[in-house]
């Protein structure tokens, strides 16, 4: 038998109701931040899939976005921070490095 797109995402929601998938963690490199905080766990993102179906009790609306803020601080000159995201299942995404003045 072949998997179908239902199926995949009933296996993603039981891992993740089961917490086998970690949530995801963002990183903050190249930077010194005064109370030591560069590493959030961000929580869940809602997928494609989990808006629901017609017919179906929907709950919250899904929250697709979430924001980390960090206040850096350049002790000798000009720094450059970036921003690294890894998921479990979404991979690793890497934002630019970014001149801290």
């Amino acid at each position: 038998m072949g998997r179908t797109a239902d199926g995949e995402a009933a296996r993603a929601a039981d891992r993740l109701r089961d917490q086998v998938v970690e949530p995801p963690l963002v990183v903050l490199e190249g930077a010194v931040t005064p109370d030591g905080s560069r590493r959030v766990r961000i929580g869940h993102l809602a997928g494609r899939g989990e808006a629901g179906r017609a017919g179906e009790e929907v709950g919250p609306e899904p929250t697709a976005a979430r924001r980390v803020s960090w206040i850096v601080r350049a002790d000798d000159g000009p720094a450059a921070v970036r921003v690294v995201v890894r998921s479990g299942t979404g991979g690793t995404a890497r934002s630019g490095w970014l001149r801290v003045r």
